[in-house]
């Protein structure tokens, strides 16, 4: 074999040769006149210990030369001997190197994976050709099948009951052999005039080969209409070992019927903010005819927080005016006049902080700036899309004549407030 790499070292390029029935890549170049053996030394040689299948992939030696004279034209040998259907070729040689005593020279070979199928590789790195085994690095990378991910199921419940929970579930499969890394679902509605309320994100996992997980998001079914639902769910990740992008299609879930609740009675759990069991006091009527809850004034604070970055200063101790206790007030004896008014005087206050900075706001509403900033104030005031209608109307008043204050900012407040004031924030 020693023999064999001396010849090999004559050739500028890659050689494929057959060595005691195994097929060995020599990778190499025409080195230098041999110096002093035990002057040269690798210090450190880093290969992947594992590779996917296809995969470029470096190697990089670092010699040292420990004599006390300089050595010419250093360029390292690199053997590797393949097992299985692995294989491998030369992309980029690397370039020899004048090593002067004391100093250290970093050396790079580019190769590909190109093999009929998984396998091994045994690397034998020597300093240069000719420098005897017992200066050589050994390694051996494992070739594997690469990571491959597949969206096994997207499921929903068959029927989603209007104002309850559900849960969305995918299920992600790494059909490889290597780990999928950075692995992200990521789902969307699709069809459905039902709104969905944003499910918290999912965290980046890692997925070993021919390994599963499925990822739940809960959701609650809010807004009107009862058209079956669905969703379309995605997946991200890259290959573990080549950092290869991984982004198999899209897969839809299964349609959901949407249906109202029969009733709200002890029997049939109603469920509001903060898990508050909405049966418990009101009549049994059939849904539809009891929609007239308004938001407990223990929460505005918050959702002002929530919506606006800060609660307005005119919210604070107004309990009494919100009729509080009780935990939560009807529309029969405090939906009055001064309770709206304040509703709006609270949510104005908040909209011109609101509305004080961004360039946004800097100019007087158009018909056109008016659309884009009521679709972006409704969605993230009622965590749902406006109508066509409720656009409209928001858009009209941004830019009508009732709404004609001098200052740009203090027009698009009052656009701002006219949307917290409204049905979409204030009642659950």
């Amino acid at each position: 074999m020693n023999r064999l790499s001396k010849i090999s070292a004559l050739l500028p390029a890659m050689i494929l040769t057959a060595c005691s029935g195994r097929a060995t890549l020599t990778l190499s170049g025409v080195g230098g006149t041999p110096a002093d053996a035990t002057g040269l030394s690798i210090t450190t040689a880093t290969l992947p210990p594992r590779l996917s299948r296809g995969q470029t992939f470096t190697a990089t030696v670092v010699i040292r030369n420990f004599g006390k004279a300089l050595v010419p034209k250093v360029l390292p040998v690199l053997e590797l001997t393949p097992s299985g259907g692995a294989a491998a070729h030369l992309v980029t040689a690397a370039s020899a190197s004048d090593i002067a005593p004391g100093a250290s020279t970093t050396f790079a070979f580019s190769l590909i994976e190109d093999g009929s199928a998984v396998g091994t590789l045994q690397a034998l790195i020597r300093p240069r050709a000719g420098d005897a085994d017992a200066f050589a690095f050994r390694t051996r990378e494992v070739v594997e099948n690469p990571a491959h991910l597949s969206l096994v199921s997207v499921n929903l419940p068959d029927t989603v009951v209007q104002s309850r929970g559900y849960t969305l579930s995918v299920t992600v499969t790494n059909d490889g052999d290597a780990a999928a890394v950075q692995v992200v679902p990521r789902a969307v509605q699709l069809t459905g005039s039902v709104q969905a309320m944003v499910a918290s994100a999912q965290p980046p996992v890692t997925l070993a080969g021919h390994s599963s997980q499925t990822f739940g998001w809960p959701y609650q079914a809010t807004g009107p209409g009862t058209a079956a639902l669905s969703f379309k769910a995605q997946v991200t990740g890259q290959d573990g070992n080549s950092g290869a992008t991984l982004e198999p299609a899209p897969t839809n879930s299964n349609a959901s019927t949407v249906t109202f609740p029969t009733d709200c009675s002890l029997a049939s759990p109603c469920f509001g903010f903060g898990g508050a069991q909405l049966q418990k006091d009101r009549l049994d009527l059939p849904t539809g005819s009891d929609h007239l809850r308004v938001k407990p004034y223990s929460m505005l604070p918050s959702e002002y927080r929530r919506v606006l970055g800060a609660t307005p200063a005119s919210l604070q101790q107004q309990a009494a005016t919100f009729n509080a206790p009780p935990a939560r007030w009807n529309i029969e004896p405090a939906l009055a006049a001064v309770s709206l008014y304040q509703a709006f005087e609270s949510a104005f206050e908040g909209c011109l902080t609101f509305t004080s900075s961004a360039s946004t706001y800097g100019a007087n509403p158009t018909p056109a700036t008016a659309a884009t900033v009521c679709q972006a104030l409704s969605e993230g005031f009622w965590s749902r899309s406006p109508t066509s209608g409720e656009l409209q109307s928001c858009s009209a008043f941004a830019t009508g004549s009732s709404n004609n204050d001098a200052n740009p900012r203090r027009r698009w407040a009052y656009t701002c407030a006219s949307v917290l004031a409204s049905a979409g924030f204030l009642t659950h």
